[in-house]
């Protein structure tokens, strides 16, 4: 096999189904679902800039159809984690991106998200026992909160959205809306802010409010804005805030998170996704999913 049907971008907010080149790797998916990250909503749209055309996806699902000798996962394992070209009936990837999954279903793909809210809670320097703050409860917000909570760690929560705090509440999360006075005060008494919202007022709100030596998880994306990189960096100097990138790691690091997600204890089911075929990928990638919905997910081997 040397090509499959994939969703193929050939320019912003235009893709088509048709053959793309198989890559070379140690194990061959037969994809079953593939979830769609902000990233690929970015290039979709043109404000990431990527050479085109490509294929997107990367949190899959699926099964393993071919592997090389060697290989530690053998044909017919049912797999996620990290894939390449993911909108795909079929893939090609290096075996460390990848982790046998029990059990079935299309909110197995999120398994990769996790394995970043792991990666992101793995590099937190600060102490399990002071409050951690999570800024915007989309799907990574709602699992790293979900899993410091599950640590026994006090948490705290915010969104504009309703829906998702009431999601993170039942997580055992204690959850404000953003103005809330009480949300003031916990950030200055707080040893750890996630920033998942790639917000450029969140970022400057948490880097003048956190206390002197916190931490500040930079959990989203960000991009240039209005303020000036050399003012964000002077505050962080001068308060000594502790700033982590854990925006995902690509290399073999993450193979150890992946493999760490796929056997936590977690229920993706609890977390509410949005599903079409694969001819349908353009129209899921039209939006983010807001209020309620974590992800939009391409049912890649359902007929369209």
């Amino acid at each position: 096999m040397d090509s499959t049907d994939a969703f193929v971008v050939t320019r912003w907010r235009t893709g088509e189904v048709r053959r793309w080149p198989l890559p070379p790797g140690e194990v061959t998916v037969n994809v079953e679902a593939c979830a769609l990250c902000q990233r690929d909503v970015g290039v979709w749209a043109g404000e990431i800039a990527r050479e085109l055309p490509e294929v997107l996806g990367h949190e899959i699902v699926g099964t393993v159809v071919d592997a090389d000798d060697g290989s530690p996962w053998p044909v017919g394992t049912r797999v996620a984690g990290m894939g390449n070209h993911g909108l795909a009936r079929y893939m090609r990837v290096p075996a460390w991106q990848l982790s046998p999954v029990p059990g079935a279903g299309p909110h197995l793909a999120l398994v990769e998200p996790l394995a970043c809210a792991v990666n992101a809670c793995e590099q937190d320097p600060s102490q399990g026992d002071s409050p951690a703050v999570v800024f915007g409860l989309g799907l990574l917000g709602q699992l790293i909160a979900a899993l410091l909570a599950g640590k026994g760690r006090p948490v705290i929560g915010t969104d504009s959205h309703p829906d998702r705090l009431e999601l993170a509440d039942a997580a055992g999360v204690r959850v404000f809306e953003p103005d809330s006075p009480d949300l003031r005060k916990a950030l200055a008494e707080a040893g750890a802010a996630y920033e998942c919202t790639g917000s450029e007022d969140v970022l400057w709100q948490l880097t003048a409010t956190l206390p002197v030596g916190a931490a500040l998880m930079l959990v989203a994306h960000h991009r240039a804005g209005r303020r000036s990189a050399a003012a964000v960096l002077d505050q962080w100097h001068l308060r000594s805030i502790n700033v982590r990138n854990v925006v995902p790691r690509t290399s073999p690091d993450m193979g150890s998170c992946v493999r760490a997600a796929a056997e936590l204890p977690v229920d993706l089911a609890r977390y509410p996704i949005r599903t079409g075929t694969l001819a349908e990928a353009g129209r899921l990638l039209n939006s983010w999913p807001a209020g309620r919905v974590m992800r939009h997910v391409v049912l890649v081997d359902r007929a369209d």
